[in-house]
């Protein structure tokens, strides 16, 4: 709330922090995300055009942000606050979710490609799978699973009570980890639900090392390490804390799913010449 972009870097165990910049008095993130380098072999040059920071904001809005804090482009995107904003694994395509229950899908440079989701009520996470092919996102309590098939109808499960706060999909190996306002943080395949204890409703932050199996979950000040990832449990109890691990489900399964809830809309407003970019 302070509008401020604040860089920190580790130097003999101490963290040390530069404001980058001061944004204007109307801009209020809600997420960001560097852009990924999948390449490292990539020229100078190359790596320096990836320095761009993709921020979100309560006004509806993203930006992408250069290294030095400038803002490149500003682009609306939802209706009430923007809630999400995820690069893909590539970096050739980024997503948007809203307080309007929307998913949309932008080409690196800012063009809108399509509305993957229209739900009916605010989105507070999202996440892409590890090959691009589906996302991830909260309703409420629940997690679902969307492919960009169009025809498909999406996957869904109970994740938290309360609310569903924060997830994230690890590319490397499928690994899934949530947070809700149950003060909870689960994985799939583990059996056993670690509790947040009484931190009450907070937003935890969720996020996964692209490279490694490791993903982390923060409740406040607290840095809490996943556990690793542990045989998927394949008992068929009907728990009302559901396994993360039933996504390998056939979507086909779930017909008796309110249809009401969420409803999946590829209006695919594709850019022929974006369409190179990305294999979403």
């Amino acid at each position: 709330e302070d509008h401020l972009l604040i860089c920190w870097h580790l130097e003999g165990g101490i963290a040390h922090s530069t404001v980058v910049t001061e944004f204007p008095n109307d801009f209020y993130s809600t997420d960001m995300q560097w852009h990924p380098r999948p390449n490292h072999t990539a020229s100078a040059a190359k790596t320096s055009s990836l320095d761009v920071l993709l921020i979100t904001t309560a006004d509806g809005k993203y930006h992408l942000v250069n290294k030095n804090g400038r803002i490149e482009k500003s682009i609306d995107a939802h209706k009430g606050a923007t809630t999400v904003g995820r690069w893909s694994f590539d970096g050739s395509a980024l997503l948007t979710a809203g307080e309007d229950g929307l998913i949309k899908i932008w080409s690196r440079s800012g063009m809108l490609r399509s509305t993957l989701v229209k739900a009916s009520l605010p989105i507070l996470t999202s996440s892409w799978s590890p090959d691009c092919s589906m996302i991830l996102y909260s309703q409420g309590g629940n997690l679902l699973l969307q492919s960009f098939n169009s025809n498909s109808k999406p996957y869904k499960w109970h994740a938290h009570d309360n609310l569903t706060l924060v997830a994230c999909w690890n590319p490397t190996n499928g690994f899934i980890v949530s947070g809700g306002e149950d003060c909870k943080y689960k994985s799939d395949g583990l059996s056993s639900v670690t509790n947040g204890g009484g931190y009450g409703h907070v937003r935890p932050r969720a996020d996964c090392n692209p490279t490694t199996q490791l993903c982390f979950t923060v409740l406040l000040s607290d840095l809490k390490s996943a556990p690793s990832p542990a045989t998927k449990n394949t008992d068929s109890e009907s728990d009302a804390e559901t396994d993360a691990g039933e996504n390998n489900a056939d979507p086909g399964d779930n017909e008796e799913d309110d249809d009401s809830e969420t409803e999946s809309n590829a209006d695919n407003n594709t850019d022929p010449e974006d369409e190179d970019e990305t294999g979403v």
